[in-house]
């Protein structure tokens, strides 16, 4: 098959499948939690092997077990409803792990120390990149998430926010290409990560996933019902910037992969590559659109 025609079976079948997750609130989105848990994981190894081509790393195992920390502590909170430090108790603690594993796996003083910056920087990045962005995925099925507001105290208010932010990311890359590809071939180039990426798909991703987005929040009953004390203004801000943040989510991970010199983070995904080149736009997106929601 054509990469167009794999990028639109993942579009019209992938994504409408992931979106169904949000709505699955049996056990505070237990399912949705676990598809979080499954895309940390590999996206967790594919980024240990990216940085393995241009660094020394921590075995990628300990390293998806310091993420899985991050996570399991984030649905603790959920749960049990413990104090919001324990993310960041194990966030230090898996930190510490990793100072131990270089202090204690060395079995003679002869070994050479010279690459433990490497391999510690690099499982920092990993645990920040690959654990503790996806954590805000789950920080948005808790009811904490609305300042206990008991008129949003509800599953299905988490779950059409978590459906608009997925709208949000997927509708950026989307438009944004559908742009780029109608618009965009006379200015191309200006961003060296990604000289494909277009003006006109920039333009045209942002501002039409800011038009979807009204028109979702604004006449689809459902939705209006729960975004009705959100102004224009906040739900145009929130949206440009979300937006703004999931492309730049896809361009840093482009910026890795040229560093690596790889041109996909993986095979697992038709006319994708990799997990990370699939939800590269939803990791950066995903704190920001967590915090906007709470803020406003």
């Amino acid at each position: 098959m054509s990469k167009l025609t794999n990028r639109l079976l993942t579009f019209f079948v992938g994504v409408p499948l992931i979106v169904s997750f949000t709505f699955m609130s049996v056990c505070k989105f237990l399912p949705l939690q676990a598809l979080v848990y499954l895309f940390s994981g590999l996206a967790t190894m594919e980024f240990s092997n990216m940085l393995s081509k241009k660094m020394a790393v921590q075995n990628k195992y300990f390293v998806l077990g310091l993420c899985y920390t991050i996570l399991f502590a984030t649905s603790l909170q959920n749960y049990i409803n413990f104090d919001s430090e324990i993310v960041t108790l194990s966030i230090f603690l898996s930190l510490f792990a990793s100072f131990l594993l270089e202090i204690f796996s060395k079995k003679n003083a002869e070994e050479n120390f010279s690459s433990s910056i490497e391999r510690v920087c690099s499982t920092l990045l990993t645990m920040l990149y690959a654990g503790y962005f996806f954590s805000f995925i789950i920080k948005m099925t808790s009811p904490n998430w609305f300042n206990n507001n008991p008129l949003l105290n509800k599953p299905i208010v988490n779950s059409l926010y978590l459906a608009l932010y997925l709208v949000i990311v997927f509708g950026t890359d989307s438009l944004a290409w559908f742009f780029g590809m109608l618009f965009g071939k006379k200015n191309r180039g200006l961003i060296k990560a990604s000289p494909n990426k277009s003006i006109a798909g920039f333009v045209g991703g942002v501002f039409g996933t800011i038009i979807v987005v009204f028109i979702i929040t604004r006449f689809i009953p459902l939705f209006n019902q729960y975004f009705s004390h959100i102004s224009n203004f906040e739900i145009f801000f929130i949206t440009f910037i979300t937006s703004f943040f999931a492309i730049i989510g896809d361009l840093i991970e482009s910026v890795f992969k040229r560093s690596a010199n790889i041109k996909d983070s993986g095979n697992l995904i038709l006319g994708r590559g990799g997990i990370l080149d699939s939800v590269d736009s939803m990791l950066l997106a995903a704190p920001v659109f967590y915090l906007l929601v709470k803020i406003f």
